[in-house]
């Protein structure tokens, strides 16, 4: 999600030194993860279909790590 964003940004603003900050990345690992892990599991009408992980929270962060190292190069 972060990528695209990077990439529709730099493109509308003609600017390929747009960085996403690290605050900003953080909020959305946070957002997702309670997306995913915490309401859709408990709160979706459609039991079954979703279930929560706490190894998919940790991937969600390191991947915003990741992002965070790999958006200098894009």
């Amino acid at each position: 999600m972060a990528v695209f964003a990077l990439i529709f940004v730099r493109f509308l603003k003609r600017d390929s030194a747009i960085h996403i900050p690290s605050h900003l990345v953080f909020i959305q690992v946070i957002f997702v993860s309670l997306f995913f892990e915490w309401y859709l599991p408990n709160f979706s009408h459609k039991t079954g279909w979703y279930t929560a992980d706490y190894f998919d929270v940790f991937m969600y962060f390191l991947g915003g790590v990741a992002f965070l190292f790999l958006q200098r190069r894009i």
